[in-house]
């Protein structure tokens, strides 16, 4: 960093010089100890002064903590977009039930449209198909299997 800034500029701010001390202090004690001329005992005195680096950053945790309570904010309006999607796919589910709960299984083959897996026969699947089709997987074959006529569903049934 006094590389970076020059020497200067560098001892120009309070919290760089506070940094040099500390760093300073650190190789210092490291040196006292590698000597032997301390008790190493003694020297974890030099080495606390460690701790007033966290002093620079606990001024920065005010932001962090109003980083964090928008970023709840945001999960809990999340939580109530996702909670009235769930309500629409509800509402939706159960007017595919009343609507297309009858329709023959299998019509365009075992594997395209209405069939085991995708259908309105129960909340479930219902649920399931609606999120197939809002995802755009195979809308199409669903939608021209709701579509047929006479030998496949009974008018009088639905």
């Amino acid at each position: 960093k006094i590389y970076a800034e020059g020497l200067q500029m560098y001892f120009s701010t309070a919290w760089n010089r506070t940094d040099f001390f500390i760093a300073l202090a650190g190789l210092l004690s490291v040196i006292l100890d590698a000597i032997g001329v301390f008790d190493p005992r003694s020297l974890s005195l030099i080495r606390t002064l460690r701790v007033i680096r966290l002093v620079r950053y606990i001024r920065r945790w005010v932001d962090i903590d109003q980083m964090i309570r928008m970023m709840g904010k945001a999960l809990l309006a999340l939580g109530h977009v996702l909670a009235f999607i769930f309500l629409v796919f509800f509402i939706f589910a159960v007017l595919g039930m009343n609507l297309f709960g009858r329709v023959k299984m299998g019509v365009f083959g075992a594997t395209t449209g209405i069939d085991r897996h995708s259908n309105f026969v129960r909340l479930d699947h219902a649920m399931l198909t609606l999120l197939r089709i809002t995802l755009g997987g195979n809308w199409g074959d669903i939608m021209q299997s709701c579509k047929v006529e006479e030998p496949f569903c009974d008018a009088h049934l639905g």
